[in-house]
């Protein structure tokens, strides 16, 4: 996306519309929440894809607090699945239940963006957790558990034997994260990760969240 907002910047075309340069270079086939997130950052909900839609419309989009702070554990090494490996796994999946899809259609509008909304950290924290978890055992007959088998979920165990709360794999992993409250938090918990053995093989990344998007700036000399 970032390629395609440059490239149509440098030609004078409009790199604004992220619909257009999603299907000039083929992304959103299997979700829309990158484009989305793309074009405005925050927390993103989508509608997904249905019929013949290219995309799945953007139902909210929410301003995470300024304050709160994600906390990522990422693999010096590997990548989570991609390209043809990706489009196998995705065919050798069994339909979601339809009592799963409820629970976390339930939990995702009735508990987690409402605390997202109000800035309710505590309940943002437990239902993210929950969320990931329901989400990730959807695709636990391709990756070996509701998170990666191997060093993603050796990284969820990590954060929990520390404390970590909101816990969550990044689509296929091998990366994961969790949220805390404020920075003073997050540099807190992630002090005390050196100390795990297993930490030689991961870098640590505190950031905020991203809810401005991509920006595009023009300067040709």
């Amino acid at each position: 996306m970032a390629v395609a907002a440059g490239i149509a910047a440098l030609e004078g075309l409009p790199y604004d519309d992220v619909v257009e340069l999603s299907r000039r270079v083929g992304r959103g086939k299997r979700s829309s929440v990158g484009m989305h997130g793309f074009a405005g950052g925050g927390m993103i909900l989508e509608g997904g894809k249905r019929g013949t839609r290219d995309f799945g419309p953007l139902l909210s989009r929410v301003v995470l607090p300024e304050e709160w702070r994600f906390v990522l554990l990422l693999p010096r090494e590997g990548a989570g699945l991609s390209g043809t490996a990706e489009v196998k796994a995705m065919n050798a999946l069994p339909s979601v239940a339809e009592d799963v899809t409820a629970e976390m259609c339930r939990t995702l509008l009735i508990e987690l963006l409402p605390a997202a909304i109000e800035a309710d950290f505590d309940t943002f924290a437990d239902r993210l957790d929950y969320f990931g978890h329901l989400a990730g055992a959807c695709f636990a007959s391709v990756q070996g558990g509701p998170y990666a088998e191997g060093i993603a979920a050796e990284s969820v165990a990590i954060l929990r034997e520390f404390g970590g709360r909101g816990i969550a794999q990044s689509s296929w992993g091998p990366g994961v994260f969790c949220v805390c409250p404020d920075e003073h938090a997050a540099e807190d918990l992630s002090s005390r990760f050196p100390q795990h053995p297993a930490m030689k093989l991961r870098e640590i990344v505190v950031a905020k969240a991203d809810n401005r998007g991509a920006v595009v700036r023009v300067n040709l000399c």
